[in-house]
């Protein structure tokens, strides 16, 4: 009877010496080490007779078994359960990679190509294109008039079709535009003079220390070669300032501190091109209309760039009688222009004094001058704006900073006079009596010189409509007053709601951060100086609009640059920034709908008439229906009031409108 084997041990191997059960019963990791009594004993007969059969000839011979090698274990491949795996022979996956690393390539090169093209100024071709903001639809189309490949760039051969179209209109691209105004035989001549010290570099924020060059260019270098007059005198006619000061209106000439433009920023050219003419990457002034030329032709004494209309607020020239009599009007008057001081190569360097202001007695037909003189004013401490490019992208790389220009002014010698043809171009020698004169002379009408440019100075700035103390009167008379200092009003607001409660319930008051550095060190004042010191350790440039006690502690105050973005004092109303955002995408659905570069010309333009979203016509309505002029000078009606909320348990007598 053959013996029945130990199921516990591993069986031998199959007859084909395959071992396919031991390896059964690996794979199947022994989870089914028996079957059914009837299963196995049919099984172990099987295996019993086979080894009866394979060991009969080893019996025979005697010969010892020879020791068994384990089994070479096959690799195994466990799959988590939800899972599939695709098997991919290695053939396939050499070429696919080949192809994916072509595809990046290419997607790379288009990629680069356009992020060239977007920051190195060549804008793709489209109807809603990001140029059209810079130079405008006029401007876009005769650039594409000689941009015959449509590049988005001039060739050599494209420019010089352009190069005779220009001078074959008469322009002249190889020098600034060259006035020039007759004056009449029976014409009265004068001479102007002009006085000029230049710019106090040490006046300036910047560290000249640092470098400001750029692609081995230095961009001050306008700035600091700036150190004389371009013409130091000249002669002009009566008849010239007639047609320049002049209101258009003669029944003005008997309404004293009655306003009326000399121009205006939508005059002449300007009026076609609007907010493309206010781009910073410019150098020549454009061509200016026969009644300012004689305005243009004053400035270039100064330097041969001058530009009547500024890039940004406030614009223009303004006028007012101060006063009359039967013979002679005295204009008082106030221009704002600024310079470009660089060439090319060169990147732009602009120039902006705070203001010409000045005036002019003439008689009352224009036939004659007894006085004039213009001037850049040098009672602050900072008169100048200066901003320039140090390198081709205008945001990215625009420098501000301010200065102080100790002289800048034009005078006439003496009275203008009929002269000999042949010595109109002489200069006439001065008259010391002139100024006498002036003092002396009677009005039938008149208001202070400080009334006439304090006239102005609102038409420009509506939000000066109040009285702005300096720093410590400010104090002194929220003291006497009970009244909270609100010092450093945001330059755009302007709507009467604000205007009010500013003028019913604050001492309103402003500074320059050198004017409160000085005040700091001022021993004399140590009350003050500490005040000063205070207001100096809260303010985040540019501009602070802080809300005061009258001892000088700050209740509440908001940057501009957040406020502009927020809205006041974190408000759960919409603020300016939030409702244009809100309204961002259904814009640019309407006006653009690829992205396109903002520059800082391009970002005056936004959404204007026609072109305005219906909800941000809606929303600007609602503002204006409030008597607001926009989202700004409501959230600025909220900071006020919820100063005045802060101010109640440290002023409970005090009197506030109800807010």
């Amino acid at each position: 009877m053959p013996k029945k084997e130990d199921l516990s041990k591993p069986s031998g191997p199959d007859p084909g010496g395959e071992g396919d059960t031991e390896l059964r019963n690996r794979k199947q990791g022994r989870q089914k080490q028996k079957k059914d009594n009837k299963t196995t004993t049919e099984e172990n007969g099987q295996e019993v007779a086979s080894a009866e059969q394979t060991q009969a000839p080893a019996q025979q011979q005697q010969q010892p078994m020879p020791q068994q090698m384990p089994y070479p274990q096959p690799d195994v491949i466990y799959i988590p359960a939800n899972r599939v795996i695709f098997a991919i022979p290695k053939w396939i996956c050499y070429p696919v990679l080949v192809i994916m690393a072509i595809g990046f390539v290419i997607l790379g090169g288009f990629i680069g190509d356009r992020v060239w093209k977007y920051y190195y100024g060549i804008i793709p071709w489209d109807s809603e294109s990001g140029l059209k903001n810079v130079i405008g639809d006029a401007g876009v189309d005769f650039f594409r008039q000689y941009d015959r490949d449509m590049d988005g760039k001039l060739s050599l051969e494209e420019y010089e079709a352009m190069y005779y179209r220009l001078i074959g209109d008469g322009v002249n691209i190889t020098a600034n535009v060259q006035y020039t105004q007759l004056i009449d035989e029976d014409d009265e001549v004068l001479t102007a003079r002009a006085s000029f010290k230049p710019l106090l570099l040490e006046t300036m924020t910047k560290d000249f220390n640092e470098s400001f060059l750029s692609d081995s260019m230095d961009s001050l270098i306008g700035l600091k070669k700036w150190t004389s007059l371009t013409q130091e005198w000249n002669n002009y006619g009566a008849k010239h300032f007639k047609q320049a000061f002049f209101p258009e209106d003669k029944q003005l000439l008997e309404k004293v501190g009655e306003v009326y433009d000399i121009y205006k920023m939508d005059e002449g050219i300007f009026a076609m091109f609007d907010v493309q003419m206010k781009s910073s990457n410019r150098y020549n002034p454009p061509k200016v209309e026969d009644r300012v030329v004689l305005i243009h032709r004053l400035l270039t004494m100064f330097h041969p760039r001058p530009f009547l209309r500024t890039r940004f607020a406030p614009q223009g020239a303004k006028a007012t009688i101060r006063a009359f009599n039967d013979k002679y009007v005295d204009i008082v008057f106030r221009i704002h222009a600024e310079f470009q001081l660089n060439d090319p190569p060169y990147y732009p360097f602009w120039f902006t004094p705070a203001q010409f202001k000045g005036n002019l007695i003439i008689s009352r037909d224009g036939s004659h001058i007894e006085y004039f003189h213009m001037y850049v004013p040098t009672d602050k401490r900072l008169n100048i704006d200066m901003e320039w490019l140090n390198g081709p992208e205008t945001d990215e790389n625009m420098e501000v900073d301010i200065g102080f220009i100790p002289q800048m002014e034009i005078q006439i010698t003496s009275p203008s006079k009929k002269v000999p043809k042949d010595l109109q171009e002489k200069e006439l020698p001065e008259d010391k009596n002139m100024a006498k004169n002036v003092q002396n002379m009677k009005w039938k009408k008149e208001i202070s010189m400080y009334d006439a440019e304090r006239t102005l100075e609102i038409a420009f700035y509506p939000f000066k409509k109040i009285v702005y103390y300096n720093f410590t009167d400010a104090f002194e008379v929220a003291k006497k007053e009970n009244r909270l200092v609100h010092h450093i009003l945001l330059w755009a607001l302007e709507s009467t709601p604000v205007l009010a409660l500013l003028n019913e319930s604050f001492v309103s008051s402003w500074s320059l951060v050198a004017d409160l550095k000085e005040l700091e060190k001022d021993s004399h004042q140590p009350e003050y100086s500490k005040v000063a010191s205070h207001f100096l350790e809260n303010y985040k440039f540019p501009v602070m609009m802080m809300v005061a006690l009258p001892n000088g502690t700050i209740l509440h105050k908001v940057n501009a640059n957040e406020f502009m973005d927020e809205g006041a004092d974190g408000d759960d109303e919409p603020s300016l920034f939030s409702s244009l955002a809100g309204t961002f995408g259904e814009f640019m659905e309407k006006v653009n709908p690829k992205p396109k570069r903002i520059t800082a010309s391009s970002r005056l333009a936004g959404p204007q008439g026609d072109m305005m979203c219906p909800r941000l016509k809606q929303d600007l309505e609602k503002f204006k229906a409030d008597g607001f002029d926009g989202p700004q000078e409501y959230h600025y009606m909220k900071f006020l009031q919820h100063a005045i909320q802060k101010s109640a348990p440290f002023m409970p007598d005090a009197f506030f409108r109800n807010v």
